[in-house]
């Protein structure tokens, strides 16, 4: 389990995105021979209602094979903030590998 908090003490002429959020995280490693982990996190904007979520996962499938998942959202993000630009682009991934 996972929490920070960010405060900026920059001025006005400096903005940055993440001036006041919180993040809240958890990652699970079973430990398997498959090597399983899963990761989560959301930051949370404490003074707009945007807020970003990731998801993250992986496993190995035999000895050559594996498994990883990604996703990034952005949600409510509003006209006046930073990520304006960026809300839109959220991302998905899943990627089969294997190794030789």
């Amino acid at each position: 389990m996972a929490f920070s908090a960010k405060s900026s003490t920059t001025s006005a002429d400096a903005p940055t995105p993440f001036a006041d959020d919180i993040l809240l995280g958890a990652r699970l490693t079973l430990n398997d021979e498959q090597s399983s982990e899963l990761l989560f996190g959301i930051i949370v904007d404490i003074d707009d209602p945007g807020h970003l979520l990731i998801l993250e996962s992986s496993r190995r499938l035999g000895n050559a094979w594996k498994i990883t998942f990604e996703a990034r959202a952005f949600l409510d993000i509003p006209d006046s903030d930073l990520l304006t630009g960026i809300r839109d682009d959220d991302y998905l991934q899943l990627e089969l590998a294997r190794y030789f």
